[in-house]
């Protein structure tokens, strides 16, 4: 499956290479073989017969992978994107739609990419997301046009960690009115992994319905009021992975390092704009909590164990529970 995954980063690069020049994207299908050869079909004037070639899908692929260009409706209105849906041959019943939102050449700021978004993830739960992301990064990176679009036009956010981790960037520390050090930076931007996990993992594993409460945080869907905590989510984006596998497979001193964030934010940030800081990361702790809370996760009373760490944060940060 990684494979296919793989080859639909490919393809989608291809597609982000399309649409970078202003160009229309005609919806297309990439294919992977058993041997791994891959190969791609336009669909002109039926996009819809697309979803029939998944259903009926040959046994000679391992799996396709449909992109088209259309519109989304996300939190901050509608916008253009790339959606990509990958179904396997083998495994009929799995399937993976992943966004790629973007603001087209013609806009007056010019083009941009957002940041990637898992849209749905069918037959997978929590535990496949790190995987699947890094197989699709795979496969984007191996289109040399593509990748190069991908790094000049991704939402700035290589930039942006160059930006917080450099004391001469007066701009950036004008914009969020702090004076952060490189040490400083890379303690703050896991707060909200710290947050997230220890709420989610309160009862024991980490749910799909908290995973995407949470990349709902990362993708920019959910936006916190405080520019230092949107800046820390933007300047962390190439590592996430990387923060998601750590807090994964290690144990961790939440408390502990929450204590530390407290410190250097009061140090740092007015007391307004510390409390603040705060309590945003708690309300954030407290919509995963929420995210799988009775039926539909509405109206019901959270569980003991997510309801304990909460508290702990609260205590952590100096809030009252």
């Amino acid at each position: 499956m990684k494979d296919v995954v793989t080859m639909a980063g490919f393809f989608t690069s291809h597609a982000v290479w399309n649409v970078s020049s202003g160009d229309q994207l005609i919806p297309l299908m990439g294919t992977l073989s058993h041997s791994g050869t891959k190969d791609m079909i336009r669909f002109m004037a039926e996009p819809e017969l697309a979803e029939k070639a998944m259903d009926d899908m040959s046994d000679s692929v391992a799996g396709m992978a449909f992109i088209q260009d259309g519109l989304v409706a996300l939190d901050t209105g509608k916008t253009d994107a790339l959606i990509v849906t990958i179904r396997f041959q083998q495994e009929s019943h799995r399937c993976i739609r992943l966004l790629i939102p973007y603001r087209p050449v013609s806009h007056d700021d010019g083009f941009l990419l957002n940041t990637l978004q898992v849209s749905a993830l069918d037959g997978f739960d929590e535990t496949d997301v790190s995987w699947i992301i890094d197989s699709f990064f795979i496969g984007l990176e191996q289109h040399t046009e593509g990748r190069t679009v991908w790094s000049r036009y991704n939402s700035a956010a290589q930039s942006l960690i160059g930006k917080a981790a450099q004391s001469a960037n007066t701009r950036s520390k004008a914009k969020l009115s702090v004076e952060l050090s490189e040490h400083e930076f890379k303690v703050l931007k896991r707060a909200p992994f710290l947050v997230f996990y220890f709420v989610a993992t309160a009862d024991g594993d980490v749910n799909k319905k908290e995973m995407m409460a949470f990349l709902k945080v990362l993708s920019g869907e959910r936006l916190f009021k405080l520019p230092l905590l949107d800046f820390l989510i933007q300047g962390v984006q190439s590592e996430v992975q990387i923060l998601i596998k750590e807090m994964a497979t290690h144990s961790m001193d939440y408390t502990g390092e929450l204590g530390v964030i407290r410190l250097i934010v009061d140090a740092r940030l007015s007391e307004d704009k510390a409390l603040q800081f705060k309590n945003e990361l708690y309300d954030m702790g407290l919509s995963i909590a929420e995210a799988t809370s009775g039926f539909l996760g509405l109206g019901a009373k959270i569980g003991n164990e997510e309801a304990a760490a909460l508290d702990a944060i609260a205590a952590s940060f100096g809030l009252p529970s």
